[in-house]
């Protein structure tokens, strides 16, 4: 109807929304191509908001699609455009996600850079869950993973598990799958019955990408045994 009524704003918006939900259910292709008709709009109408939104989601897409090199410069165009804007939550959220696929990229110094900027952020405000807080919290227990201190690791994994469930149970349902491999290679097996509790409440949430991350989880523990798991 948008395009119909040659509408760049709403065709921007519901192209926008249109690609988080095929994300979430596996489309990727689709929402890849949602996501650029949504930015195609927005710069249209020069509206930086929403523009900045696409981007970050774009950020997200590479990031689900294992595009580590793509995420990092889209999350870090996020982050700039964020703060240029003061979208402190927007900011936070994409240079996590920058850290993430750092990570992945091997950029282990510049990952901790990342973690420490955030950190610094939201020091005085430990409570404050804002889109893309589940990122963060993956980040500091990757890092913590990765520097070998299991008990640090452990740590921030059930308070930012604690602060995600309060606020998005998708949230708190990534962060598990997301951490529960790099968590049990240091040997800390509680993440495998959050794993297990967890499962459950996935499969009623019906995101494909996410459901087939706990299939291979529950598989690799099915023997009860805690397993090391490779995260993309």
């Amino acid at each position: 109807l948008g395009r119909r009524i040659h509408s760049p704003d709403i065709t921007g918006l519901a192209a926008l929304n249109l690609g988080v939900l095929h994300m979430k259910v596996g489309r990727l292709v689709e929402a890849d191509a949602s996501f650029s008709e949504a930015m195609e709009r927005f710069a249209l109408l020069h509206n930086e908001p929403h523009r900045l939104a696409a981007i970050y989601n774009q950020a997200n897409l590479a990031r689900e699609r294992s595009d580590h090199d793509r995420a990092a410069r889209l999350y870090g165009d996020a982050a700039v455009v964020a703060t240029a804007m003061n979208q402190l939550d927007v900011e936070l959220g994409a240079r996590s996600g920058q850290g993430l696929a750092f990570l992945a990229l091997g950029r282990t110094d510049d990952a901790r850079a990342c973690l420490q900027s955030c950190s610094v952020r939201v020091r005085d405000q430990p409570g404050w869950w804002f889109q893309g807080r589940e990122l963060l919290e993956a980040l500091a227990v990757r890092v913590h993973v990765q520097l070998r201190d299991a008990t640090a690791a452990e740590r921030r994994f059930a308070d930012g598990l604690r602060l995600a469930e309060r606020s998005d149970q998708y949230g708190a349902a990534w962060l598990v799958a997301e951490v529960a491999g790099p968590l049990a290679d240091v040997g800390v097996e509680a993440a495998w019955e959050q794993v297990n509790r967890f499962a459950a409440i996935v499969n009623g949430l019906d995101y494909a990408p996410l459901t087939a991350r706990y299939k291979s989880l529950l598989a690799l523990t099915a023997d009860g045994t805690p397993a090391v798991v490779a995260t993309p």
